[in-house]
Parts: C-alpha cells; sequence; structure tokens
C-alpha cells in the first residue's frame, strides 16, 4: 500500500480514516506486567502501549524482527497504532 492510500482503519483518536496510513511500528520487547510485576492491574490493558508478550506469535515476524510489527499511522493525530486481531 502506498503513503497516499487509505487504509480503511479508523484512528483510535479521531475515529478517521481518512490520514490514516500503513506502517511498520517498533512495539516493546516485554509488557509492564513482565517488566515490573506485581504494578500492572489484573485484566488491565494499556492502550497506549504493545510488547511483543502481548500479541499472538503467529502474528508477529520471526526473531530477531520480531519488535517490528506492521500496523498503522495517523498522520492527523501522530498515533501509532495496531489492528486488535494482532493482540492475544
Amino acid at each position: 500500500m502506498s503513503a497516499s492510500q487509505q487504509s480503511g482503519i479508523a484512528c483510535p483518536r479521531c475515529h478517521s480514516d481518512a490520514q490514516v496510513e500503513a506502517k511498520i511500528l517498533l512495539i516493546g520487547k516485554s509488557s509492564p506486567s513482565v517488566l515490573f510485576p506485581g504494578e500492572e492491574r489484573a485484566g488491565y490493558r494499556r492502550r497506549d502501549q504493545v510488547a511483543t508478550d502481548e500479541c499472538k506469535p503467529e502474528e508477529l515476524q520471526k526473531t530477531p524482527l520480531e519488535q517490528f510489527a506492521h500496523g498503522f499511522y495517523c498522520r492527523a493525530c501522530g498515533v501509532g497504532f495496531l489492528d486488535d486481531g494482532l493482540l492475544k
């Protein structure tokens, strides 16, 4: 998909797909619950950060590139995000 084509995926912030384009995003290696045990509330999912251990392994690239995820970026909001289908 070229940068000039719309993705058809709506931005979670502005709810528009007009400025959304496909991008490769760098995500974290480990979630905060792994890095800081006991500090994350049970059942709580932060929508502002994602790590590889929170994603479906079959949706990630092979090691050592698993932190580079196919996602989206909204040029209007400056927000990068992933499709919910990537998450566990």
